[in-house]
């Protein structure tokens, strides 16, 4: 039946490509289905814990009888605690960096897929790892700016007049309603048969495949909740069902608006996804968020540049801490999504500094999350003064939102005092100070039991990008052990663009994954960043997208680009929408191709 419909859709030719991408096709199905037992992939924790504060749940209820399981007495969902607090009195102990889908367990990168998905984003602003199906293998969560023609950016457009260009009715909206998040089940030793770029033929090959499951996200609000300029894509477990959820950040759009010589961004709610029993994600702003900040309908309405999740109160749910770029007196402030215990969230200030990212992680071990956090420079605002002004500050030489450093928790998850302050400035090689920190990771890199920091560094309108890591040598203190320059930017401060996304000026790394990747026990990094080009338009450049720092122990580090023959990162082999014949042998798959040309060839001749 599917050899009729193919043969019927595509116009006959003999020409060889052709056949073999007809073949191809007959070889990749659409998936359209999860496994029906969404209960099987569930800890018996989960279960107990669901069978205890919602009794009136037969689904529940069963589930936990069928296990055998003993899980106590019903009770409310206010008196929910964990199972440690219920055991002892000892402070309960919370991870000490949070996992939100930036450690890759498999030592694999998608560059295929991120290729392929070029294909319908403009740009990949992010990925992030976790199993969802219970097969022990991640899965992969994308976001990407969706290509939509018409419209209208404030910072590349600076004809926009007024702020009609962000209502939805008008001819250039703003808004739009194509998904921003793409989902993908990965499956290891699948045999399938993938165009070979470098040999300019079709190979067959066995290893990881990426499965398109972007249906199972849904979101239903009106067009002008969707997304507008995510940048940022988290997953945890929010509702405690044993699947992960899905948080975006959404930066909003930078427009023009009358009275203002410069383009402003008004705020914009985050996306936030929660798993439902049907094994899908819905999109649950509407109905699961509240509290301060939070407009009726409308979601937390900020310039949410970074997110980090984690336990920030020690009552063993998963909360999220958001950056805010609005200026509250002299500073700024930093939110948090308190989890009420079942993925119901309630907005409240928990912090008093204005920047760009935020990443949670126990920097002094005392039990709590505090945060790394990302801001901008003073040197930079002094160099940039005859330009930007020095508006925010109190004075030339008292700037308190110019901080990058340690914001430190006070165990009941409010950041309100300030820890290590990192070094400043980082200079440039061209001299000119890096102006803005726009991604933060933590993780134990050293493995002598505390978190180091990972920083990605831009100048002035993201010209020019380096990263540094700072190595925690205790008692709250850091020191920067590796600076590495990712590329140039403009060498003085006349060559410098007019705003963000100036092509050839960036290089900047979004994000970085953890791992293990040539199993020797020590944790590496990979750079993930949709501006890491390869050809930088005549800017000197040394870092490109996936590009590994291969640890060689005690925090030195080899690099190894993606075209070196002892790259440690395994790509995926399925493309965007399909499915791989999986369980197939080679034998099996030429046999199918060669049944199928002769039947073509056949027709053909008649």
């Amino acid at each position: 039946m599917l050899f009729l419909s193919v043969q019927t859709l595509i116009k006959p030719s003999k020409t060889r490509h052709l056949r073999n991408l007809i073949a191809l096709c007959v070889l990749l199905t659409p998936m359209y289905s999860i496994a029906n037992d969404h209960f099987s992939s569930w800890s018996d924790k989960t279960i107990c814990r669901l069978a205890k504060t919602t009794p009136a749940n037969t689904e529940y209820q069963a589930e936990s009888s069928k296990r055998g399981l003993n899980c106590g007495e019903a009770v409310t969902s206010s008196s929910v605690v964990s199972d440690t607090a219920k055991t002892t009195s000892i402070k309960l102990k919370v991870a000490m960096k949070p996992d939100s889908g930036d450690w890759l367990k498999e030592s694999i990168y998608p560059f295929r897929l991120k290729a392929e998905m070029l294909s319908r984003v403009q740009t990949n602003n992010g990925f992030a790892m976790a199993d969802f199906d219970g097969d022990g293998i991640d899965d992969l969560f994308h976001l990407g700016m969706p290509a939509v023609s018409g419209l209208i950016y404030g910072g590349d457009s600076p004809e926009i007049t007024n702020s009609s260009a962000c209502d939805p009715n008008s001819g250039h909206p703003c808004f739009h309603s194509k998904p921003w998040v793409a989902v993908f089940l990965i499956k290891n030793d699948v045999t399938y048969r993938i165009w070979d770029g470098k040999k300019q033929d079709w190979v067959i090959t066995t290893g990881p495949s990426a499965t398109e499951v972007s249906e199972l996200v849904i979101d239903d609000n009106s067009i002008e909740l969707k997304a507008q300029e995510a940048n940022g894509i988290r997953v945890s477990d929010f509702n405690g069902d044993g699947v992960p959820d899905i948080f975006v950040n959404d930066v909003s759009m930078q427009i023009k608006v009358p009275g203002k010589t410069h383009a402003v961004r008004p705020g914009k709610n985050d996306l936030y996804f929660l798993s439902q029993p049907d094994g899908t994600w819905l999109e649950s702003t509407m109905t699961h968020v509240t509290g301060t900040g939070v407009r009726k309908g409308k979601g937390l309405i900020k310039f949410t540049h970074g997110a980090s999740l984690g336990d920030i109160d020690g009552d063993g749910d998963i909360d999220i801490v958001v950056s805010s770029s609005k200026w509250v007196g002299n500073n700024g402030e930093v939110m948090c999504y308190v989890n009420q215990g079942d993925g119901y969230m309630k907005v409240r200030k928990c912090g008093n500094q204005w920047g760009f990212e935020v990443e949670l992680g126990d920097i002094d071990n005392d039990g709590d999350l505090d945060i790394a956090f990302g801001g901008t420079s003073k040197k930079a605002k002094q160099e940039w003064a005859d330009v930007d002004g020095m508006a925010g500050c109190i004075s030339y030489n008292n700037c308190p939102r110019n901080y990058n450093g340690i914001l430190l928790n006070d165990g009941k998850g409010n950041f309100n005092k300030r820890g290590f302050e990192f070094s400043s400035p980082v200079d440039s090689s061209n001299g000119i100070a890096y102006n803005t920190v726009p991604a933060v990771s933590v993780a134990d890199l050293d493995g002598d039991g505390d978190l180091d920091v990972v920083r990605s560094h831009v100048g002035r309108l993201y010209h020019g990008g380096a990263l540094t890591i700072e190595e925690n040598i205790g008692n709250g203190k850091f020191r920067t052990i590796m600076l590495d320059e990712m590329c140039d930017g403009p060498k003085k401060k006349s060559d410098w663009g007019l705003h963000e996304g100036v092509a050839g000026a960036g290089c900047f790394i979004n994000g970085f994954k953890f791992g293990d990747f040539n199993k020797d026990g020590l944790v590496d990094i990979v750079a993930n960043g949709s501006q890491l080009l390869k050809y930088n338009q005549g800017y000197s450049q040394r870092v490109v997208d996936g590009t590994v720092y291969l640890s060689t122990g005690k925090l030195k580090y080899d690099t190894v680009y993606p075209d070196d023959t002892n790259y440690p990162l395994v790509d995926f082999g399925a493309v965007v929408g399909t499915i791989p014949k999986e369980n197939a042998t080679q034998q099996d798959i030429e046999d199918e191709l060669a049944a199928f040309e002769a039947e073509l060839a056949a027709e053909l001749n008649q």
